[in-house]
């Protein structure tokens, strides 16, 4: 999503609380703690002129995280009854059906056809719009997980999405192929390369150990 937690309208997230049936006294108190809320631009030595915020959740709030939580909450159970689910594996015989993963800002929408992806993606858009969100079409990727190269032509907005041979979520690499080859090729060059950093550190603490003695 594009600026999540700095667009977020404060009256849904207001209206979140209410049917997360948070006590009207509780939401009070936080609606107080977002009125008036000016800010400071610092880089270097220099200050910006301090400014008014109407909308979002407060940066480096203690609350902020869970606030932002409850309002997508509400996004997620609207979207997730109206969208196509697929099956992604079993539990005790019983078959697990997903149409989406989510962490915070970042959603993976996940479904079997082109077709069941776009009426997803439309379904996302729609409600995020309608609570004042929109899904950065610069940052949205497509990805077919085949065992023959496909194109698809899904669409955000009227704009085609970029399709990609791979990309990477929450840290961790995916291919077209469904491997995780160049997610372990990757862990292993990070940790050879810490391991060759923290030993070229551990020499030179020795050498120094030694010329002190």
């Amino acid at each position: 999503m594009e600026k999540a937690f700095d667009k977020v309208p404060r009256k849904c997230i207001w209206e979140a609380l209410r049917i997360s049936e948070v006590e009207p006294g509780l939401i009070e108190a936080i609606k107080s703690t977002h009125k008036s809320s000016w800010n400071i631009v610092r880089t270097l030595n220099c200050e910006s002129r301090r400014f008014g915020t109407t909308q979002g959740v407060r940066q480096g709030g203690v609350l902020s995280p869970l606030l932002f939580v409850i309002f997508m909450n509400g996004i997620i159970n609207k979207c997730s009854v109206q969208s196509q689910r697929t099956e992604a594996g079993h539990h005790r015989l019983r078959s697990i059906k997903v149409s989406e993963c989510i962490f915070t800002d970042d959603i993976a929408l996940i479904a079997s056809s082109e077709q069941a992806l776009q009426t997803n993606l439309n379904i996302w858009a729609r409600e995020l719009s309608v609570n004042g969100m929109t899904i950065n079409l610069n940052k949205t990727k497509a990805l077919v997980i085949s065992n023959s190269p496909k194109e698809i032509n899904l669409l955000l907005n009227g704009n085609k999405v970029e399709q990609v041979k791979e990309f990477e979520c929450l840290g961790v690499k995916i291919d077209e192929e469904g491997k995780l080859q160049k997610e372990l090729d990757s862990r292993i060059a990070k940790t050879t390369k810490l391991y060759h950093s923290l030993k070229k550190g551990l020499l030179i603490r020795k050498k120094s150990v030694r010329r002190q003695k």
